[in-house]
């Protein structure tokens, strides 16, 4: 299997890890700023043998520069500096453990400043009065790949990423569109042909880097500039400019303006047309970002426009395009199974328009068997082991046959350091991997407690007798499991040996996820991929694992049978629990209230 870091945690980094993963890489991300060191192993933090081990058999890096826009950089005199400090010891320190890894350099924000003889970067470097800066700077980041090339012997490729940057021309962007419409007489002006602004959620957007990575430099060598995305629309000039058109036409009466009439450019302007070239680059490597994603884009800014423009509340306020389910305890009842109740009206919700999704601390194959009870006919995507996976339910297939979306599994030097605790002080461990879920019992009691969480979960296991050795040897758990009636004391001396990590408290056990991982971060990512804004997300929950989660959603429901700081954090509390349809029950209450008018 091809292995991959991706180095940095932005929009660009989550999106070339999705897709990295997506295309058979196994990935790892490491963000290189201490600042998030809470939340993710940060480069400097790694000590040298657990680099060693990450770097050991790697074949790709990617170091995503993307932080912050240009105003950050302008502001911050020192920032760009340290970043490209940063780089150049990061490359020193890949040529020491394996010089044969080749680096794919991401070049984003801050290499719009050109760089020293020292390699230092010329911070605020003409920006404003030079119109080719950006130019330039690129040109210098491309020779800064060269010189650390050459001065470690590192195989390294620039890479313009420019796909995910809005508003790239004022002649042709919404908010000018929305800007014109203000006047008398009520005009747009667009420009012509298949023009838009760069519309690509950074999933999609690392999904066309790794097709176009892997069609023109599979061998992984070179230094040559390449454009891995122009902000080409992916989209016809009619769907771009009758977004906005039928958007201000539905808000024209409170807006006090008559639907605008579209104006084209007599000519395109030819950088902008030398830019948009990128999007049939693109198509002839296969990529065809989601067009739904595109629609959903274009609609969600042109509404933030107008809201801007003309001062005033236009569409979705108080409005759930998406609802994501907790299952034990939430959507299930007290036998862990979906009532024919609940069923119906989750059915209706997904009929009415509004996606259906799951949000879990089962495995994949625990809700197999929910997902085919719900067959909805359509996708359903569900965040799996409290948001250390996402898998992709497709209509028409099995549910075993769902594909991992997203994986953020416990770094492998963590999981061992876990495994060393639990033997220490006689734990019973589970491990968790895509398909499998393993223990390691040591006692009648550990088999017991294997046996009461198999009742309540469905889980079967598989045992193992080697303290985890072979397996640790081949991957990384997305999930461990330590079980135990004495909850709070196991926690607390987890929390003391092994540390960074997110740790979750259950009924007669604890779980342990990689560093920032749960469910509500994953959401983040889910309704990203999905083109859903948070606060269009409806979420259910129950437990501790669904305080993010709930908090993070635009409305968070509790069930009347949740624990109590699970109810603090939500925006309301269900009137019946899990055991009497308490969300069917919601559910239809939400809908008579129009919340769910999609």
């Amino acid at each position: 299997m091809k292995s991959c870091i991706v180095v940095g945690l932005g929009a660009i980094g989550s999106g070339l890890k999705t897709a990295f993963l997506k295309n058979g890489y196994k990935t790892l991300t490491v963000d290189p700023y201490q600042k998030k060191a809470d939340f993710v192993m940060s480069f400097e933090a790694l000590d040298d043998a657990t680099l060693t081990s990450i770097l050991g058999d790697c074949t790709t890096i990617c170091y995503s520069a993307e932080v912050g826009n240009r105003e950050d950089y302008i502001r911050n005199s020192g920032l760009s500096a340290e970043n490209a400090h940063r780089y150049k010891e990061f490359v020193q320190k890949i040529s020491e453990i394996n010089p044969s890894i080749h680096v794919n350099y991401i070049g984003g924000s801050w290499t719009r400043y050109g760089f020293d003889e020292e390699m230092n970067v010329k911070d605020g470097a003409g920006l404003k009065t030079n119109p080719n800066a950006y130019e330039q700077a690129k040109t210098a980041a491309c020779s800064l790949c060269s010189e650390l090339s050459a001065r470690f012997g590192v195989s390294m490729t620039f890479w313009d990423y420019i796909s995910v940057v809005p508003n790239f021309s004022p002649n042709f962007t919404i908010y000018k569109m929305v800007s014109e419409s203000f006047g008398e007489p009520s005009t747009i002006t667009v420009s012509k042909g298949d023009y838009g602004r760069p519309l690509l959620h950074s999933a999609d957007a690392g999904e066309a880097v790794v097709k176009y990575m892997n069609s023109v430099c599979e061998d992984g060598s070179g230094t040559k500039f390449r454009v891995v995305i122009m902000p080409g629309s992916f989209t016809k000039f009619e769907t771009f400019s009758g977004v906005v058109s039928e958007a201000l036409e539905e808000y024209s009466e409170i807006c006090g303006r008559r639907t605008p009439k579209i104006v084209e450019q007599e000519t395109t302007p030819e950088w902008l047309r030398l830019r948009c070239e990128g999007s049939q680059i693109l198509k002839d490597v296969g990529f065809a970002p989601d067009v739904r994603l595109i629609e959903s884009g274009l609609r969600d800014t042109c509404l933030a426009a107008i809201k801007d423009v003309y001062k005033v509340d236009v569409g979705g306020e108080g409005v759930y395009r998406m609802c994501v389910f907790d299952l034990d305890g939430t959507l299930l009842g007290q036998d862990h199974k979906l009532s024919p109740a609940t069923i119906e009206k989750v059915r209706e919700l997904s009929a009415s328009g509004v996606m259906v999704a799951l949000a879990t601390g089962r495995s994949g194959p625990a809700v197999y068997d929910h997902v085919e009870d719900l067959n909805l006919g359509k996708d359903i995507p569900a965040v799996v082991y409290n948001g250390g996976m996402i898998l992709n339910f497709k209509a028409g297939e099995k549910a075993s046959e769902a594909k991992p979306l997203l994986v953020k599994p416990v770094p492998r030097a963590v999981a061992r350091l876990c495994v060393e605790v639990a033997r220490e002080a006689g734990w019973l461990v589970q491990f968790y991997t895509h398909e499998t879920i393993y223990a390691n019992p040591l006692s009648e009691e550990h088999r017991d407690l294997m046996r009461r969480y198999a009742e309540l979960t469905g889980a079967t296991h598989t045992v193992v007798t080697d303290n985890y050795k072979g397996i640790l040897s081949k991957e990384e758990p997305i999930k461990i499991l330590i079980m135990t009636d004495e909850v709070d004391e196991t926690m607390k001396v987890a929390r003391e040996k092994i540390g960074g990590c997110n740790f979750i408290r259950g009924t007669f056990f604890m779980e342990i996820l990689g560093p920032g991982v749960c469910k509500g971060n994953t959401l983040t990512t889910l309704c990203e991929r999905l083109g859903v804004k948070l606060e269009e997300a409806a979420a259910f929950g129950d437990g501790d694992n669904d305080v993010e989660f709930l908090d993070l959603a635009g409305l968070g429901v509790a069930m009347k049978n949740a624990r109590p700081g699970t109810k603090e954090v939500a925006d309301m509390v269900t009137e019946f629990d899990n055991a009497d349809d308490g969300v069917a029950r919601c559910l239809t209450k939400l809908r008579l209230e129009g919340k769910f008018d999609v």
